[in-house]
């Protein structure tokens, strides 16, 4: 068996002994799970939070010094619940920043109709400064567009919840997938490796 050397750098060479061959299905799995063109580490990155099996969502979010802005970007979500029992559901995001009491900073996303895997990557932009951003609380709640008449927690689809104090490198995008968790389960969530 042949080995090839990798320099990592010009003192440690590193052999790297070349993989078994892991036969037809497994290889036909990975191409049917990477079928839009992504690499496994791009559909299976490390997502921040427990799962509580609500699905995850994935969020970019930046300050931008030159402009004073917060950005918050709502890319996607996957593997949402279904709860709607008459088809499928109509999933939106809201998009809050605690505290907040007159509530000038809520935004929502468009609606996706018929879908638990939504995209909508839209950015949603924030005019203070870094310091009063660090004060702040990210509230990302994904609820199901629903009759009128529905109850308000039926619609509730999971939220994650991200002190911005807590966001390493701020004023780089900031881009992770986060587990949905339930109702107001989330509030000590910090966004950042290893968390």
């Amino acid at each position: 068996m042949v080995s090839e050397m990798i320099h990592t750098d010009v003192s440690t060479p590193v052999r790297v002994e070349p993989k078994p061959n892991v036969g037809p299905s497994s290889e036909l799995s990975m191409i049917r799970q990477n079928s839009d063109g992504r690499t496994l580490d791009e559909i299976r990155p490390e997502i921040i939070g427990e799962n509580k099996g609500y699905g995850v969502v994935r969020l970019t979010v930046q300050y931008d010094q030159i402009r004073d802005r917060l950005s918050i970007t709502v890319h996607e979500a996957r593997g949402l619940k279904n709860i709607d029992p008459k088809g499928m559901i109509d999933p939106y995001a809201r998009v809050y920043l605690h505290p907040d009491e007159k509530q000038k900073l809520k935004r929502k996303t468009k609606i996706v109709k018929n879908s638990i895997n939504p995209k909508w990557q839209e950015t949603f932009d924030y005019s203070m400064t870094q310091q009063e951003a660090l004060t702040r609380t990210l509230v990302v709640n994904l609820k199901d567009e629903r009759g009128f008449f529905e109850k308000p927690d039926t619609k509730f689809l999971g939220e994650v919840v991200i002190k911005l104090k807590s966001v390493p490198h701020i004023n780089y995008p900031f881009t992770r997938w986060f587990y949905l968790q339930t109702l107001n389960s989330c509030a000590n969530i910090l966004a950042g490796p290893g968390n």
